[in-house]
């Protein structure tokens, strides 16, 4: 897997799934307070938020890893997708694929 180009690709996924995460409220404090407290930086001149997190945190990579881990999810329709183009061509014979194949 390759890291997106932009941050917000990341949030998004992260968003996506989230609600389909349980969370182990002891064992997953650490994690949580790293999710709760990631945040955009501030311009101090203007007020306004930037485009980008502030990545200056102790909880930036708690929120970087919980990105990964949406990123790295595959929908099913992804999964049949790859699983159709995967399938080798063999000069055009129908042979059958068992579970030992390795071609």
């Amino acid at each position: 897997m390759q890291r997106p180009s932009k941050k917000v690709v990341g949030i998004n996924a992260a968003r996506t799934i989230f609600e389909l995460c349980n969370f182990d409220e002891k064992n997953t404090a650490d994690g949580w307070q790293c999710l709760s407290r990631y945040a955009y930086k501030v311009n101090d001149e203007t007020g306004n938020f930037s485009k980008e997190p502030d990545h200056d945190t102790p909880w930036s990579h708690g929120s970087d890893a919980f990105q990964t881990f949406a990123l790295s999810l595959k929908t099913e329709a992804d999964t049949k997708k790859r699983a159709v183009k995967e399938q080798p061509k063999m000069n055009n014979m129908n042979m059958p694929r068992g579970w030992m194949t390795n071609i």
